[in-house]
C-alpha cells in the first residue's frame, strides 16, 4: 500500500495508539515480575530465616535446660559445700549427684561444680584439681588457664567461652557455658561449668543449608565463633559490614573480597548469640534470576509480537480512512482541501462539519420558512387577501389547514401581561385542541391580540360546544404556563376558506364586549347578535362588521358589508325617521372609526346627502381611501419596527447570541412573525441579513487591522472559524487570507464589496 508522506502522520499514530495499547499489558506483566520477584525473593528470605530462627529456638532450649540444671545443682543438698567437703563418701555421692544432672542434657559432653576460692572441679567422674582439667584435660596454657580461673572466681552473669583450638574451626573445639549458682543471684558461692564439643552445635545447623552452598556460623556476644557449618568461609566474619548488619527476616549484601554475599541473621536474647547464614548473591538469587530471565523472553516475546500486530491493524485501519478522505476530497474541492488540517481525520471532520452546518443552516431556514410562511398563509386568510375559492385550493392551504370547518379565535390579553405576549404566541403558532380541533395562531398588529384560526375534521365537530371547550383549553394552556390571563371571542363557522376572513371580522366585533364579559371569558358572536336584534331592531351587526373591517382596513369586507346595510334599508319598509337616523349613524360610525385609526377624513360632504344612494356612493368611495390609508400606516408601522431591528443588529451582530429570537424580543414580536415582517420589508431573511452584516465587518478587519484572522471571525460573531472559511470561499471565491493579501492598503476595496 502506497502511503505519501503526509499521511503517513496519520498512519503513524494509528500504529503509536496501538502500541500504547500494547505497553498496557507489557506493564502488567513487568508489575507481575516485579511483584512475583520480590515475593519469590520475600519467601526465600522467610524460609532462610525460618530454619536459622528454628535452629535459634532450639538452642535456647537447650541452653535453658542448662540453666534449670544449674538451678537443680544449687538446690541440691548433696551438692552443697558443706556436704561434699565432710567425708569421701559424701564426694561420692555428689558425683552420682552430678552424673545424674548431666544425663538431663543431650549437648553437654562434661559438666563440673566448682566453688569459688577453691581449687577443686567436682565432675560427674570424680574430683580434680582446676590446674589438672585445664592443663592435662583440656590442654590450656597456664595464661588461658588463669583466665578461665578468673573468670569462675569473678562475679559474671551467665557467659560463654571457647577452649581449644579455634583457627578453622577442627580439634577438639569446646565451648564452655558458666553458670552461677545459685542462678540470677548477686551473691553467687560458685558456678557449674558446662562443656559443649563445637560439633554437637555444628549438627544443629545441618538443616540451614540444604543443598546450597553457604555458611553458617554461631557467635557469642563478643563475636567469638562457637561453631560453623562450613569452616572455608571463616574469614569473611572478619568483615565490618557482617558485624554491622542488623538481625531480622531480610537479607542483606555485602561485599567481600570481590565476592557478593547475602546474609541474614538471628540474635538470641537469652546468651548474645548470633546465628549467621551466609549465601553467595548469586546462588541466593538463582531462583529469582531464573524467573526473571523467563519473563524478560515473555516481555520480548509479547513485544515483538504486539509490534508486528500494531503495524498491521495500523496499516488496516488507515486504509479506509484513507478511502473516506479521498472520497470527502471529491466534494470539498481540491483548492480548500487539507487547509489547516494536519491529517485525514481533521480533512474528514472538516468536510462533516461543512455538511452539518450547512444542514443545519438549511433546516433553520426551512424552519424560519416554514413558519414565515404559515405566518403568511394565516394572516392572509385572516384579513381577506385571498380574494377568491382558487387562491385557497393552493397546496399548502390543504397542507396546513386540514378540516371541513373553520372558525377564528380572537384572544386578547390586558395591557400588564402585553411582555408575555410573544411567549403565548409560540406556544399558539400550532396548537392541538380538544375534540380533534386545530388552531394556528399569530400576532395582530394591533390591540395586542393573538388571531387563531380553529379547523374541525367534521360538521360533528364544528359546534359551539367543541368552540367553548378548545377556548377553555387554551386560557388553561396560557394560565399554567404563563400566568397569563385573556379573553376569547368566537367568530361563526364557516365551511370555505374563503369566508374565514368575515369569521375574522365576527371575531373583532364580539371582542368588543369583553369590556363587559371581563378577563378569562369566553365570547360568542352569536350571542351578540341576538342582544343587538332584540334591543335595536335594525342591521346592528352589520354595522358592528363594517366598523370592525374599517378599523382593520380590510376594505373588502367592509365594503361587502356597507352594500349589505343599504340592501337592508332599500328593502325594509322603515320610517324616514328611522331611515335617517341609521343614515346618520353609519356616518357617525364611520369617522369614530376614521378617528381611531388615525386617518383624517372631511364627513362634511356626506351629511348634506340628498338620497341614500348618493350616500351609498360617497360612503364607498370614502370607504376605500380610509381602508388604503391604514394600510399604509400598518405598513409604515411595520417598517419601522424593522428598521429598529436592524439598526439593533448592526450593534449586537458581533454577538454569537444574536438570533431572530432575540431580535423579536427587541421589538417586541414573535419570532415567526416578527421573521415575516423582516422578510416582506428588507427583502431578505434575518439569517441573510445577519450574515452580511458579518461578512462586511470581517472583510473591513481584514483590510485595516493586522489581528489573526480565526480572532477576526470569532469577533464578528463566529464560533466555528472552519466553516465560516469556507462559507466565505463559497462567496468570494478565495480564502479569508487571500483576501486579505489582493486587498492589503486598499480601503476603497471596501465600498466596492
Amino acid at each position: 500500500m502506497k502511503i505519501s508522506a503526509k499521511r503517513t502522520k496519520l498512519y503513524y499514530s494509528f500504529v503509536l495508539s496501538h502500541i500504547v495499547i500494547l505497553l498496557i499489558p507489557v506493564l502488567v506483566m513487568s508489575a507481575i515480575n516485579y511483584y512475583h520477584t520480590k515475593t519469590l525473593r520475600e519467601e526465600i528470605d522467610s524460609s532462610n530465616y525460618f530454619n536459622l530462627r528454628q535452629a535459634k529456638d532450639m538452642m535456647d532450649l537447650q541452653l535453658e535446660e542448662l540453666n534449670n540444671i544449674a538451678a537443680r545443682i544449687s538446690m541440691d543438698p548433696k551438692l552443697k559445700k558443706f556436704f561434699l567437703t565432710q567425708d569421701a563418701y559424701s564426694i561420692a555421692e555428689g558425683i552420682t549427684e552430678l552424673r545424674k544432672h548431666k544425663t538431663n542434657s543431650v549437648i553437654v559432653e562434661e559438666l563440673y561444680l566448682y566453688f569459688k576460692g577453691e581449687d577443686k572441679l567436682y565432675s560427674s567422674h570424680g574430683v580434680s584439681s582446676f590446674r589438672t582439667v585445664a592443663g592435662r584435660n583440656y590442654g590450656l596454657n597456664p595464661e588461658e588457664a588463669a583466665q578461665l580461673k578468673a573468670q569462675m572466681d569473678g562475679d559474671f552473669a551467665p557467659l560463654t567461652m571457647t577452649i581449644g583450638k579455634v583457627e578453622g574451626m577442627d580439634g577438639n573445639q569446646w565451648v564452655a557455658v558458666l553458670y552461677p549458682i545459685p542462678p540470677q543471684n548477686d551473691s553467687a558461692y560458685g558456678n557449674v561449668l558446662f562443656l559443649i564439643k563445637s560439633s554437637v552445635l555444628t549438627r544443629q545447623l545441618e538443616n540451614i543449608l540444604g543443598s546450597s552452598e553457604g555458611y553458617v556460623y554461631i557467635t557469642d556476644d563478643k563475636d567469638q565463633v562457637l561453631a560453623s557449618q562450613n569452616s572455608s568461609g571463616f574469614r569473611i566474619l572478619e568483615s565490618d559490614q557482617l558485624r554491622q548488619a542488623e538481625p531480622g527476616r531480610h537479607m542483606y549484601e555485602i561485599e567481600y573480597e570481590g565476592n557478593s554475599y547475602s546474609i541474614i541473621r538471628a540474635v538470641s536474647e537469652r546468651m548474645g548469640w548470633a546465628y549467621t547464614l551466609v549465601l553467595p548473591t548469586k546462588q541466593y538469587l538463582v531462583r529469582v534470576s531464573e524467573f526473571q530471565f523467563l519473563m524478560v523472553v515473555a516481555l520480548i516475546v509479547i513485544v515483538l509480537t504486539g509490534l508486528a500486530i500494531a503495524l498491521y491493524l495500523g496499516l488496516r485501519n488507515y486504509r479506509p480512512i484513507r478511502e473516506l478522505s479521498e472520497y470527502a476530497k471529491i466534494f470539498a474541492g481540491k483548492g480548500s482541501w487539507g487547509k489547516g488540517q494536519s491529517n485525514e481525520i481533521g480533512h474528514i471532520k472538516e468536510t462533516i462539519d461543512a455538511v452539518v452546518q450547512n444542514n443545519r443552516q438549511l433546516e433553520q431556514q426551512m424552519h424560519e420558512q416554514r413558519n414565515m410562511l404559515q405566518e403568511q398563509v394565516v394572516y392572509s386568510l385572516l384579513t381577506g387577501r385571498y380574494h377568491d375559492a382558487q387562491q385557497t385550493n393552493e397546496p399548502i392551504l390543504e397542507q396546513m389547514l386540514a378540516g371541513d370547518h373553520y372558525c377564528v379565535f380572537y384572544l386578547t390579553v390586558s395591557e400588564t401581561d402585553r411582555a408575555k405576549k410573544g411567549q403565548a404566541i409560540e406556544l399558539l403558532a400550532e396548537v392541538d385542541l380538544t375534540d380533534g380541533l386545530k388552531g394556528y395562531g399569530i400576532a395582530l398588529t394591533h390591540d395586542h391580540a393573538i388571531g387563531i384560526i380553529v379547523c374541525a375534521q367534521s360538521r360533528s365537530a364544528a359546534t359551539t360546544n367543541t368552540q367553548k371547550t378548545a377556548a377553555a383549553c387554551i386560557l388553561q394552556l396560557l394560565h399554567h404556563s404563563l400566568l397569563l390571563e385573556a379573553s376569547i371571542s368566537i367568530g361563526q363557522w364557516c365551511q370555505d376558506t374563503a369566508q374565514i376572513n368575515r369569521s375574522f371580522v365576527e371575531a373583532a366585533v364580539a371582542s368588543e364586549y369583553r369590556i363587559i364579559a371581563g378577563t378569562g371569558s369566553v365570547i360568542f358572536y352569536e350571542n351578540t347578535v341576538k342582544i343587538q336584534s332584540k334591543k335595536y331592531g335594525y342591521p346592528l351587526k352589520e354595522l358592528d362588521i363594517y366598523i370592525q373591517s374599517l378599523k382593520q382596513g380590510n376594505e373588502k369586507i367592509a365594503l361587502e358589508t356597507l352594500r349589505s346595510i343599504f340592501l337592508y334599508m332599500q328593502q325594509n319598509t322603515v320610517s324616514i325617521t328611522m331611515l335617517r337616523s341609521l343614515c346618520f349613524d353609519i356616518i357617525n360610525s364611520f369617522y369614530k372609526a376614521a378617528l381611531e385609526a388615525e386617518v383624517e377624513t372631511d364627513v362634511s360632504g356626506l351629511l348634506e346627502f340628498r338620497d341614500i344612494r348618493q350616500l351609498e356612493t360617497e360612503l364607498l368611495l370614502r370607504t376605500q381611501e380610509v381602508c388604503e390609508a391604514i394600510r399604509v400606516r400598518m405598513d409604515t408601522w411595520e417598517d419601522r419596527l424593522v428598521q429598529t431591528a436592524l439598526q439593533y443588529m448592526k450593534e449586537q451582530y458581533h454577538s454569537p447570541d444574536m438570533s431572530l429570537e432575540q431580535a423579536a424580543v427587541h421589538v417586541h414580536l414573535s419570532a415567526s412573525y416578527f421573521g415575516r415582517l423582516f422578510k416582506e420589508h428588507s427583502g431578505d431573511t434575518f439569517t441573510e441579513v445577519l450574515g452580511k452584516l458579518r461578512l462586511d465587518a470581517i472583510k473591513r478587519e481584514l483590510v485595516q487591522t493586522n489581528k489573526s484572522i480565526n480572532a477576526i471571525i470569532e469577533d464578528a460573531g463566529y464560533l466555528n472559524a472552519s466553516s465560516f472559511i469556507r462559507k466565505f470561499k463559497q462567496l468570494e471565491g478565495i480564502t479569508p487570507g487571500e483576501y486579505r493579501k489582493r486587498n492589503a492598503f486598499k480601503p476603497e476595496t471596501l465600498h466596492s464589496d
